[in-house]
């Protein structure tokens, strides 16, 4: 990946797979599966693109009222992971403490 001079893709196909084959990756695929159609149904595309310098996540819903598109460019933190991911896990901690839950 590292002589990679334009976008290629990496993996398309249901999120299961995603999650199986590059869970270091897709674990925002897996959740947003898990969280609507299912991991067999959601289709997910990994794209390595050299000119993306932290982590991005492109999510599109398609549905018989329309369609919405979301894009979060994260800051990374190191190398293996975004800067949101230590707030995640406080977040998450503390809606498993409180009786009612806000957000993810």
């Amino acid at each position: 990946l590292s002589s990679l001079t334009e976008p290629a893709v990496v993996f398309e196909g249901p999120a299961r797979q995603a999650a199986n084959l590059f869970p270091k990756n897709a674990n925002i695929a897996a959740a947003l599966a898990l969280g609507t159609v299912g991991l067999d149904r959601l289709q997910v595309r990994l794209v390595a693109d050299p000119s993306v310098s932290g982590p991005s996540n492109r999510v599109m819903l398609r549905g018989a009222c329309g369609k919405i598109s979301l894009e979060v460019n994260g800051t990374p933190l190191s190398q293996r992971t975004s800067r949101v991911v230590p707030f995640s896990v406080l977040k998450a901690l503390k809606n498993m403490s409180s009786p009612i839950s806000i957000g993810v």
